[in-house]
């Protein structure tokens, strides 16, 4: 199944330039998307991430097909 993780460029929680190296020493295969100015919350609830998350993913599923 394919797999990327999602993160808010400005999350308040994750610190987010040092996650995609973590990732991709553990999965290299999974792409690591940053939204930029989306926080922690904001990333489920904003409706230009929640978009941006929608297309990314079903681009990722057809990728895979």
């Amino acid at each position: 199944r394919p797999c990327m993780v999602i993160l808010g460029a400005e999350d308040e929680i994750i610190i987010s330039e040092k996650f995609e190296s973590a990732i991709h020493e553990v999965r290299p295969d999974w792409p690591v998307l940053f939204i930029p100015d989306v926080g922690h919350t904001s990333l489920i609830v904003n409706t230009t991430a929640v978009s941006t998350i929608i297309t990314n993913v079903s681009k990722l599923q057809e990728e895979q097909k």
